[in-house]
């Protein structure tokens, strides 16, 4: 039931593979209220993939809905603190593009050794069906 979120954090340790030499810590903003099934889910995930290696470590940010996370990414940008990875609503990847805000997911892919356009065929977007 929760493979969408799994799958997640796979392409987020793909994209993360190899990218950092010491330990890196990143912010990974997730639209999902502070309790709930798929905040609990989330965080078991997150809580797997930094205790499976020593060189990234996630925190899991649960933002609310779709519109607040993407006021709260802005605002972390504008301060300086962008977080490393945003799950966001598709309705706001032109305005976010146009502001120079986003970048590509094969952008992210490069460190890792698997392709962006691969991992949501065959992986994400399967997942995201069941």
């Amino acid at each position: 039931m929760f493979k969408p979120l799994t799958v997640v954090a796979v392409g987020l340790s793909l994209a993360l593979s190899g990218a950092a030499l010491a330990k890196e810590k990143i912010d990974f903003m997730f639209p999902a209220p502070v309790d709930g099934k798929l905040t609990m889910e989330m965080t078991r995930v997150i809580k797997q993939f930094n205790d499976s290696q020593q060189d990234v470590e996630v925190r899991g940010i649960f933002t609310g809905n779709y519109d607040t996370t993407k006021i709260k990414a802005e605002s972390a940008q504008k301060a300086g603190q962008p977080p490393a990875l945003v799950i966001m609503s598709a309705n706001f990847t032109t305005d976010l593009a146009l502001k120079d805000e986003i970048l590509p997911m094969d952008e992210l892919f490069k460190y890792g050794d698997q392709k962006a356009g691969d991992f949501l065929q065959k992986e994400f977007w399967p997942a995201m069906h069941k």
